[in-house]
């Protein structure tokens, strides 16, 4: 079982791969990890704080279960 298989069904659309491939969300990653180095943080620990911007921004561009049957 793929880790798609594993989504719920309102999130198996465009919008939602829109939103993980947007170049914004790819900026804000690299943005957020170079601030993690910036402020002297240890690798790993930049790392998180890039994904989590990452996430943050993937999180806000999701399709909303509740918008979820209007969209063809």
């Amino acid at each position: 079982m793929s880790v798609i298989d594993r989504l719920p069904e309102h999130l198996k659309n465009r919008k939602t791969a829109e939103a993980v491939t947007a170049p914004s969300a790819l900026l804000l990653a690299g943005a957020g990890t170079a601030a993690g180095v910036l402020i002297g943080a240890g690798l790993p620990l930049a790392i998180l704080v890039g994904a989590v911007a990452y996430g943050v921004r993937v999180a806000f561009g999701l399709p909303s279960r509740r918008f979820s049957s209007t969209v063809p």
